[in-house]
């Protein structure tokens, strides 16, 4: 995936983006000088055969530098996993922790993640597993500071095939990755509703503060930096349709209420189409001037 800088962005910020993702080629260094360090984790000790377990990339970011969700970026983009596995193995997608707002010099919005990043995937063996088995993975990312490094490693872990199992020393990174993963949006948690090509987004009762959090498709928003976050219950969003039409609009929504905060998949269909304006005069033959 390019590097590069939205197609959002004003020219200002565009170049103050490309300054930002400056990559230092002599930085790319060898493991112990990573800025982001990953190793390949599990959950459980073992794997039963024909069980499910859960295992996970896990990122140290060195402190300063940050890693990026695969969502609306100004600059930058999400590590990258190209899994290994023995024949008849399978394993599921990525869950993404809720990630942060992060807002550069020159008006630049990124969705990043600080200190660690355990993305967690379901691991499911074959019915007929017996042995050990070695699960590998290739990566690449990008971590960033005041300059952007690419950075790349082979992971693996080794994994008994048992059916006796217990929790290992990395379970609580597990919990501490799922307590900020997306739930499926409960509709009575907010209600929106939309004036022309802006969104009003109210969540339910009180809540201290309400954030929006756009996924790469979703449509451009006239203020990116201010608007998607504020105090309070209500999100109101200007949407551009600069690059056609508004047809649904997803993310993420992040809802904080007292010391507790959730974050919800978002997706709502764009506004109704704007209906034609109605002929005042049907069937009236077009005026001609006379000639004389």
């Amino acid at each position: 995936m390019p590097i590069g800088t939205s197609q959002f962005l004003p020219p200002a910020a565009a170049l103050a983006a490309a300054l930002c993702l400056a990559v230092d080629a002599n930085a790319q260094a060898d493991a112990n000088e990573r800025q982001a360090q990953p190793t390949l984790i599990a959950e459980h000790s073992s794997i039963a055969p024909g069980s499910t377990v859960r295992i996970a990339v896990d990122f140290a970011i060195n402190p300063g530098w940050h890693l990026y969700w695969p969502g609306r970026n100004d600059t930058g983009f999400e590590p990258q996993v190209e899994w290994e596995l023995p024949e008849g193995w399978t394993i599921g997608d990525l869950h993404w922790p809720a990630p942060i707002r992060y807002v550069s010099p020159g008006d630049i919005l990124d969705h990043i993640y600080e200190d660690r990043l355990t993305l967690i995937a379901d691991l499911t063996a074959p019915a007929d597993a017996t042995d050990a088995v070695d699960i590998a993975a290739e990566l690449s990312w990008l971590v960033c500071k005041d300059v952007c490094i690419p950075e790349d490693a082979r992971v693996s872990i080794a994994l008994p095939v048992s059916a006796s199992s217990q929790p290992t020393q990395h379970a609580g990174a597990f919990t501490a990755a799922e307590a900020r993963w997306p739930v499926v949006s409960d509709t009575a948690a907010f209600t929106t509703d939309w004036t022309g090509t802006t969104l009003r987004i109210a969540a339910t009762g009180a809540a201290e503060r309400i954030a929006f959090f756009p996924h790469a498709d979703a449509p451009g928003l006239d203020n990116a930096i201010d608007a998607p976050a504020r105090d309070g219950r209500v999100l109101t969003l200007g949407f551009t349709r600069e690059f056609g039409p508004i047809r649904h609009v997803s993310g993420l929504l992040e809802i904080t209420r007292g010391n507790a905060t959730r974050w919800l998949a978002f997706d709502v269909p764009g506004p109704a189409p704007t209906a034609p304006a109605p002929d005042t005069h049907p069937g009236t033959a077009p005026q001609t001037q006379p000639h004389h």
